[in-house]
Order: C-alpha cells, then sequence, then structure tokens
C-alpha cells in the first residue's frame, strides 16, 4: 500500500519492498504487480544493499514494534546505512501515550512483549532508541489515528 502510493506521487520513483518472504506472497496477493514496485525478500536484521545500491529514502513502516530494544537498534543503523548521502530514513510508528492508553492498548502491548521482546513505545522509547542507533530527529509528523513518522539523519555527534 505504501510502495504504491508512493510510486504514484513521484513518477521517477522506483520502490522496493523489502521483507520476509512470508510477508512478500501476502503483499503480493493482496496487491498484485504495481508500476515501478519491486519486492526483495530479506530481514530488517540482515544486510540492506551494497553500496553501489545506496537508496534515497528508507520507510520502516511499523517495524520497530515486533522488536526488541537491541534489535531494533540494528535495524536502524541498518536502514541507515543502506542510505545514499543525503537519503532519509522514515520510521512510521504508533506512539503509546501512557496517560491516555486504554486497558486494551497496554493489554496489546503486554502481548506483543510477551511473544517479541518488543511493543509499542513511548515517544522517549523512540527517542532513546534513534539515539542508540546513532539518529537524530530532524522532522516529527503527527498522523491521523496516533501515527507518527519520523525523519531521521546521522547524528552530527
Amino acid at each position: 500500500m505504501f510502495a504504491a502510493a508512493i510510486a504514484r506521487a513521484r513518477e521517477s520513483a522506483a520502490v522496493t519492498v523489502f521483507a520476509p518472504p512470508s510477508e512478500l506472497e501476502a503483499i503480493r496477493a493482496a496487491h498484485g504487480p504495481q508500476a515501478r514496485v519491486s519486492h526483495r525478500p530479506g530481514s530488517v536484521l540482515g544486510p540492506w544493499c551494497e553500496a553501489a545500491d545506496a537508496v534515497d529514502a528508507v520507510l520502516l513502516a511499523d517495524v520497530l514494534v515486533g522488536l526488541p530494544d537491541a534489535d531494533a537498534v540494528h535495524a536502524l543503523r541498518r536502514a541507515a546505512e543502506s542510505l545514499a548521502q543525503g537519503g532519509r530514513l522514515l520510521v512510521l510508528c504508533d506512539l503509546i501515550e501512557p496517560d491516555e492508553a486504554y486497558d486494551h492498548d497496554l493489554e496489546h502491548q503486554l502481548i506483543e512483549f510477551a511473544l517479541s521482546g518488543g511493543g509499542g513505545r513511548t515517544l522517549d522509547g523512540h527517542l532513546a532508541l534513534f539515539a542508540d542507533a546513532g539518529l537524530a530527529v530532524a522532522e516529527r509528523l503527527a498522523l491521523p489515528w496516533g501515527y507518527t513518522v519520523f525523519e531521521l539523519t546521522p547524528s552530527s555527534s
């Protein structure tokens, strides 16, 4: 869905969806072939691309929620390493607001933590991951339904 929207919005964009093979099968079944959208099997924890294949942008859409902190930091570093000079790392996530969360929201996060060691994170939790990965927030954009997009760049420190 994101890949097709990006390809439609930017005629010069070639979009690669990078996901485990099982997810790629589901994506292909749900969305069919799309112009300028390709699929590549892999894991956010594995190698992304060679330096010669550096990309202009990486979008991690709801990826960090299923990863423990150490794995999330590793995935963020790998994604940032795959960027061409001046490229952008975008992270789409659903921030947990403890004071505003419903019991079911918190139950869902507890189950996610038990299953994967990850789960939803607060703003401070995300900022800590970004800092640990050597990334700084260039921009933060709030979207409807509680979603947030962070544009990240390598820290200057």
